[in-house]
């Protein structure tokens, strides 16, 4: 029926015999809900791919899960509204060609438009943005591991699954945080449990001493994966002060660079330190504008030896990021 709808644009054997404005009007009322239910589907396609190999939701949980929410927010199945869009479809072609339609056009008309104002009001398009944005992610930085990797294995940035994708398939809980929820930037946020010097980013961020190198795990593991020339390196920085960051490269990393953030020396109080924590986060970021990393990976900072709580440690990050994403 579309097909036969589109032809009567591009072939003279049938000329339209009745064209209006109210035609028109109806040709995109058609348009917008075809195409948002067209990229609904897409979207969970996309997402299915993507989770299918790691023991996420299968295309049948997507679909059921489209299908319910399609259900709740318009009334309709998506058989049934795609049958209304077909029969819909019909009466303009009929209308197009014999000036008259069917006589049921103005219900169709008036169920199709409350299907477009649902879609098009400002929650459906702040959804449909938050979708979009996801949809780009997911493809290149998202959604793929949803089971933890290896400690020895090498992960890409694009294999670790963000903030959405985690809440979405009940890996994480939403809890009371010093910040808003931002959809936007929660797609950009990933969060896995892994060997940081395993992971394939652009840059890495290291939690290291005055005088480097330190007694901390964290700092050895990264000095002894980087090699030599990144200790020689970092030999020539001195005594740094607290919450300056440096820059080395990645050297034998699988990264290309590494911050070194120099935190507090020691943890005193949960106010005073988490001050500190957020300013080596909002330092390494703010040098990471020098060299633009398209990726970025932060330890929990404080969550070592200096014992800060590592719930804590992990939020301070997440704000930050989200702080410097605003």
């Amino acid at each position: 029926m579309l097909e036969a709808l589109g032809k009567l644009f591009t072939s003279s054997e049938n000329p339209i015999r009745k064209f209006t404005g109210r035609i028109a009007s109806d040709l995109d009322l058609l348009c917008t809900v075809l195409q948002s239910i067209s990229e609904s589907v897409v979207e969970m396609a996309i997402q299915a791919k993507y989770t299918r190999e790691f023991g996420a939701p299968t295309y049948k949980d997507f679909w059921d899960d489209f299908s319910f929410h399609l259900k709740d927010g318009q009334g309709l199945s998506f058989l049934s509204l795609s049958k209304l869009c077909m029969s819909f479809a019909g009466g303009l072609s009929d209308i197009l060609r014999n000036g008259t339609g069917n006589i049921h056009m103005s219900v169709m008309r008036d169920r199709l438009a409350k299907c477009r104002l649902k879609q098009t009001s400002k929650g459906a398009e702040e959804a449909h943005n938050r979708i979009f944005e996801g949809v780009l992610l997911s493809r290149e930085s998202t959604s793929q591991l949803i089971t933890e990797p290896h400690a020895s294995d090498i992960v890409k940035a694009s294999r670790i699954p963000n903030l959405n994708d985690l809440c979405r398939f009940g890996h994480l809980s939403g809890v009371p945080t010093n910040s808003e929820s931002n959809p936007a930037a929660n797609g950009m946020l990933c969060l896995i449990r892994h060997n940081i010097t395993r992971l394939e980013v652009d840059a890495l961020v290291n939690s290291t001493d005055r005088a480097s190198p330190s007694p901390r795990s964290l700092d050895k593991a990264i000095f002894k994966a980087g090699g030599p020339d990144m200790r020689k390196a970092i030999s020539e920085f001195g005594i740094c002060e607290d919450c300056s960051v440096r820059l080395t490269e990645g050297y034998q990393l699988p990264c290309k660079y590494v911050y070194h953030v120099i935190p507090p020396e020691h943890y005193q109080s949960r106010g005073s330190s988490a001050e500190a924590f957020r300013k080596c986060h909002s330092n390494s970021l703010g040098m990471a504008l020098e060299i633009a990393p398209r990726t970025i990976a932060f330890p929990a900072i404080g969550a070592g030896l200096l014992g800060y709580p590592r719930f804590e440690a992990v939020s301070i990050a997440i704000e930050e990021v989200q702080k410097f994403l605003a």
